[in-house]
């Protein structure tokens, strides 16, 4: 019996202190674990970071784990410039290796990128930009670099500028779709795009314009960069494309170097322990230190839409209202965030949903401090979301402005006509057809409609000049649709600094009292306000669905009508819509 009572006591102590080993062992692993976590990334020294252009600079793995097969447009500036700030106090890394061929995006989001690579070198590393038969944007991206080569053998395709808008009223109308538009601005290029086969006089002068000015931006950059006076870069603009030894014997490149010797030239310039990692990879296992001042950056890119829309026909981005309410809520609620970096980049969108994120805009501003950069820009809609933030600071060649209003519907009488489809409508109510896509607006519904709009209107420029600390004549005179270049606007009154996400930080800086020495940390939500949508393969169809009361009706559309198709949808006479001119191209 004693022997049994032992036993007893003995299985009973062991029962006890199982768990507590297990919990002690539990601890132990995630402490080692803990450890090599907060290790610095396991790179050898001599690193380069590859700024890969001719792929899309995502946020992070996670994003694109998540993101499948979801569309990426362009490079993603706070995403960049995290990754070049670190790189630049990182004593492992060397350098910056960028690889151009492609655009990296908009005139705006192109001087972003120099904006970054620039507050780079001032750390004394090198930048060397590699170009493989590369365009005038992409030039532009690698002319900022400590040294430019060139693909042996490519030419380099320093042509000039170009901005692209195409219309689609006849291509709408052979669909059997027909457009009923009212607007409120003469500038309102999106509703002229969309009503008409071919542009006013006003649209043509003001591209003409727009186009000269982004042009003179273009060859000051290259011009200051390079050493270069602005006379002979137009004249070699001119002469374009340029041989490769051409374009060495102008300055305009350093070197020219095969494509399989980039590795072994870069070691040769810059010591044989030189290896190269990917921008992505280097973000993935970052580990910022701990910081008492937080940054939180919210973006609005692609078209600002409710979140209850199908959108089949898109093929880019769209800014999630609720979703980007509630990124914006979050840092207001936050105590760990100072401030918020309002990352805008957007041709506008529908007015109400704009209005709700400016809603929001407003109420975190009461308790932290936000600034609004600029991507390739912020118009119409977009920019009633920047002027909400305390101050806007925006590339000088981001599109900026075109505060306008259009609204409608689109009307497929002529499409279930020639389908064979009758239809017979049994109404009660004066307006009954208001959102009817089957008829077009009667007498009466067009005089309410154009009320709305101008209602619209006034409410929006209102709005602006509130933020904005301008009288409503002032905005109403540099409004009515027209889009500004950010050197425009600063002169104009709507924005307040010209410069990149860097400006903007030193700006939040100032706002906060933070010095230069004083440690910042830019939180970088995961995708927060980005809805994406599938990308098509290239030149596939579409279908666009309406409801007309007896049956659904597609509309079969190539790609090259996407960005119409897009705005198709939006136009059921709900809601009024603020944009910047359809598909603008700036290459």
């Amino acid at each position: 019996m004693a022997q049994q009572r032992v036993c007893r006591r003995r299985a009973g102590w062991l029962r006890r202190a199982l768990p507590l080993a297990f919990l002690a062992f539990l601890a132990l692993v995630g402490t080692v674990a803990w450890r090599r976590l907060a290790r610095p990334p396991a790179f050898e020294p001599s690193a380069f970071i590859v700024i890969d252009l001719r792929a899309a600079v995502v946020p992070s793995a996670a994003v694109r784990a998540s993101a499948g097969d979801v569309d990426v447009d362009g490079i993603d500036i706070p995403a960049l410039h995290e990754v070049a700030t670190a790189a630049a106090r990182d004593p492992r890394v060397a350098g910056i290796l960028l690889r151009v061929a492609g655009p990296p995006g908009g005139l705006g989001r192109t001087q972003g990128l120099r904006s970054i690579l620039a507050e780079f070198r001032r750390s004394g590393k090198p930048v060397v930009a590699y170009a493989q038969a590369t365009d005038t944007l992409g030039y532009l991206a690698a002319s900022a670099a400590s040294e430019v080569w060139l693909e042996a053998g490519s030419a380099l395709h320093f042509t000039g500028l170009s901005v692209s808008a195409p219309f689609y009223g006849k291509a709408l109308a052979a669909r059997g779709l027909d457009v009923d538009l009212v607007r409120v601005g003469e500038f309102q290029g999106a509703c002229e795009q969309l009503g008409t086969a071919e542009p006013s006089v006003l649209f043509s002068q003001t591209m003409e314009a727009l186009a000269e000015s982004l042009f003179v931006e273009v060859v000051g950059a290259v011009s200051r960069s390079r050493g270069i006076t602005e006379n002979r870069v137009r004249q070699l603009v001119d002469s374009a494309p340029l041989a490769a030894d051409v374009a060495r014997r102008e300055r305009l490149i350093d070197a020219l170097v095969e494509r399989g010797d980039l590795e072994r030239r870069l070691r040769e310039a810059y010591g044989p322990e030189v290896r190269l990692v990917s921008a992505a990879r280097y973000r993935d296992v970052l580990i910022p230190a701990p910081t008492p001042h937080r940054v939180a950056v919210v973006e609005v890119r692609g078209p600002i839409v409710e979140p209850t829309g199908g959108f089949r026909a898109t093929t880019t981005r769209v800014a999630d209202v609720e979703s980007i309410v509630s990124a914006l809520q979050r840092a207001e609620d936050d105590d760990g965030i100072d401030a918020v970096l309002l990352f805008v980049d957007s041709p506008g969108g529908t007015l109400a949903a704009a209005e709700a994120i400016r809603h929001q805009v407003l109420r975190t501003a009461r308790r932290r401090s936000i600034v609004a950069a600029l991507g390739d820009g912020a118009s119409a809609a977009a920019y009633l979301v920047a002027s909400a933030a305390h101050e806007i600071v925006a590339p000088s060649g981001a599109l900026t402005g075109g505060i306008g209003v259009f609204g409608g519907k689109v009307v497929v009488t002529a499409r279930l006509r020639a389908t064979g489809v009758r239809v017979e409508s049994y109404r009660r109510g004066a307006r009954a057809s208001f959102l009817d896509a089957s008829v077009g607006f009667g007498i009466e519904e067009r005089r309410v409609l154009e009320e709305r709009t101008d209602a619209d209107y006034k409410r929006l420029v209102g709005a602006i000049a509130a933020s904005r600390r301008l009288d409503f004549e002032a905005v109403d005179r540099v409004a009515r649709g027209r889009v500004w270049t950010g050197r425009q606007a600063l002169e104009l009154g709507l924005i307040d600094r010209l410069g990149g996400v860097d400006v903007a930080l030193a700006r939040l800086r100032a706002l906060l009292d933070i010095g230069e020495s004083e440690a910042l940390e830019v939180v970088l939500p995961e995708a927060a306000g980005q809805r994406g949508t599938r990308r098509a393969p290239p030149g596939s169809d579409r279908g666009l669905a309406y409801a007309d009361g007896a049956r659904t009706e597609t509309v079969d559309v190539p790609s090259e009508l996407a960005a119409a198709v897009f705005v198709a949808e939006l136009l059921d006479g709900r809601s009024s819509l603020s944009l910047a001119p359809l598909g603008l191209s700036i290459r």
